[in-house]
């Protein structure tokens, strides 16, 4: 499948590609990839992904913003080697 978004205003589109027996999303953006662990919530969907994935994104976002955020949050993230970060998408 395919998805698209903004990050920090910019257009990002890319390509997904789920796993039901790993429960794992396969993400292309670019020419950057990154795999989701996916975990049921009570109410919605959490995706986390190793922080060192996670750390090439940011790395790559603050590349196209100017986003001091970004750049500390990049810092930050090269201290947990092997932890899971993400987010939780949440039904309305």
């Amino acid at each position: 499948g395919g998805f698209s978004g903004k990050l920090d205003g910019l257009p990002l589109r890319g390509t997904y590609q789920y796993n039901p027996s790993t429960g794992t999303l396969q993400m292309n953006v670019l020419l950057f990839s990154a795999t989701a662990y996916i975990t049921r919530t009570t109410n919605g969907l959490a995706l986390t992904f190793d922080s060192s994935k996670l750390l090439s994104l940011i790395q790559l976002a603050s590349s196209l913003t100017s986003s001091g955020d970004l750049h500390t949050l990049g810092e930050l993230s090269k201290d947990f080697d092997g932890a899971r970060v993400g987010f939780e998408l949440k039904r309305q």
